[in-house]
C-alpha cells in the first residue's frame, strides 16, 4: 500500500490505476470521526494507494468530485462488462 500525501500526486496515480484496470478497481472513502480524518483509498488487488486529510471543510467538495468522477469510470466499464456477456449469451 502507496500512501500519498499529495492531493494532486494521488489522483492523477489513482486515475491512472481506474483508467489502467476498471474492472478490477475499486474504491474506499472513510471518515475516521474520532481522529476528525478522511481516508480515501483505491486499489486494484496489485497496487493500492491511500490518501488521507484532516482538512475537511478545505477538501471535501475536491474529494466528493473526485469520487462521482471515479464511480462514472467504473460504473461504465461495470456495464461494458455486463453487455458483453449478454451479447456472447445471445450468440
Amino acid at each position: 500500500m502507496v500512501f500519498i500525501a499529495d492531493w494532486e500526486d494521488f489522483s492523477v496515480k489513482a486515475w491512472e490505476l481506474a483508467s489502467k484496470s476498471p474492472a478490477t478497481t475499486r474504491y474506499t472513502l472513510k471518515l475516521l470521526a474520532h481522529k476528525a480524518q478522511l481516508v480515501l483509498k483505491v486499489t486494484n488487488n496489485r497496487e493500492t494507494f491511500r490518501y488521507s486529510s484532516q482538512h475537511l471543510e478545505a477538501e471535501f467538495n475536491k474529494i466528493k468530485t473526485f469520487g462521482l468522477t471515479l464511480t462514472r469510470l467504473l460504473t461504465k466499464a461495470a456495464d461494458t462488462r455486463k453487455a458483453s456477456k449478454h451479447h456472447k449469451k445471445q450468440a
